[in-house]
């Protein structure tokens, strides 16, 4: 039931780096990002579930950076902060991770045309499309009976942890890109 109250805010604050990064991003910025993209397609492919995640935060927090702005990397933190251990339980049992791939490209392709609205937009999709798919798979879970062994395993497991630790930077909480 939070999922939306998560993740909305969140693709809200997402979709505002993306547009805002249109004024900044340099063309070795947006190489480095297709390259993260690409090791995401990597890890699709190769069926690493933890790797294609923890690629695609690499990626997306890679974005909040580029902005510099500490309120939206800090808001955006504490969210994942909520959503970090449903977001690897959720996204292993979801299919169709080559779309967040799709969207990515459309992101980028928006980034280098410097096309704010569209980088809006296209990071908005991604995020809500996410949200979309959780909730899927959510109301199917809830449908489907499950052992009560596989229920109490859900609620106690240290399932992932995708966010690094909290790291000082200019006296701001910030989540470390390189640490991911």
């Amino acid at each position: 039931s939070n999922l939306g109250k998560w993740y909305l805010p969140l693709a809200h604050l997402h979709a505002l780096a993306a547009q805002l990064a249109c004024d900044t991003i340099t063309s070795e910025q947006l190489t480095q990002l297709r390259q993260m993209d690409q090791a995401i397609m990597e890890h699709v492919e190769a069926g690493d579930v933890a790797g294609t995640l923890r690629a695609d935060v690499k990626f997306h927090i890679r974005i909040l950076e580029l902005v510099d702005n500490e309120f939206i990397m800090e808001f955006s933190e504490i969210l994942m902060l909520h959503i970090q251990r449903i977001e690897y339980y959720l996204f292993s049992r979801t299919n169709n991770h080559l779309m967040s791939f799709t969207q990515h490209t459309t992101l980028l392709d928006a980034l280098e045309k410097r096309d704010a609205q569209a980088a809006h937009e296209a990071m908005l999709a991604n995020w809500l499309s996410t949200l979309e798919r959780y909730n899927r798979t959510l109301n199917q879970m809830e449908a489907a009976p499950q052992p009560e062994k596989t229920k109490k395993a859900a609620q106690e497991s240290d399932i992932f942890v995708l966010a690094s630790p909290r790291v000082k930077k200019s006296g701001k909480r910030r989540i470390a890109h390189s640490e991911i």
